[in-house]
């Protein structure tokens, strides 16, 4: 750079931009400031349109938003179910066991709108007999029961014609088509949400 030019665009003498109030009737100086000023405005602009595009992503603070209850005890699975509801923009609670179901659904904390489990799950409990417990307890709370083990599967389907079941692997957006749809329905019935 020489000695005396701009140091934005190395041209003509002066002191350089930074004497914007002595130096803004130099024609190479009022181009800068022009430019910069264009800038701003686009990056005022591009701000803009992000807030609006995070605001789009939330939902009015007035309206709660869905709760799933997944119950999956392969760790791996679960997060990744868990991670495409959230994307889905539903609220996820996640459980390893019966047990952990039980505990989050007797919890004032969490108002739970529907429960995916899968059929084998670790302890006392396992999937069918988690469903009964929600049948029972929580009546209106729809359950989603899920399994890669075939002769499970058919079980559940006898046991649950009422119930909706998907057999692994299962497609995953028309699981969530489904659950909107239970959930929505459970919604007009009762008025809850």
């Amino acid at each position: 750079m020489r000695r005396g030019s701009c140091g934005l665009c190395n041209s003509g003498p002066g002191v350089g931009c930074g004497a914007l109030a002595k130096s803004a009737k130099r024609p190479h100086i009022a181009e800068h400031i022009a430019i910069a000023s264009i800038a701003l405005e686009n990056l005022w602009m591009l701000s803009m349109a992000e807030v609006k595009r995070a605001r789009a992503r939330f939902p009015v603070p007035t309206e709660r938003i869905p709760a799933i209850l997944v119950v999956e005890d392969e760790i791996l699975l679960r997060l990744a179910i868990s991670d495409y509801l959230r994307e889905c923009g539903f609220k996820v609670y996640e459980a390893g066991a019966a047990a952990e179901a039980i505990e989050i659904l007797e919890s004032s904390r969490a108002a739970i709108d529907l429960v995916f489990s899968d059929v084998r799950i670790p302890g006392g409990m396992d999937g069918f007999g988690l469903a009964q417990w929600i049948r029972n307890r929580r009546p209106g709370v729809p359950i989603i029961l899920a399994s890669g083990d075939a002769k499970k599967s058919e079980a559940a389907k006898e046991l649950c014609e009422n119930e909706p079941f998907f057999a692994k692997p299962y497609d995953i957006t028309r699981l969530v088509a489904h659950m909107r749809t239970l959930i929505q329905t459970r919604k007009a019935k009762d008025g809850s949400l």
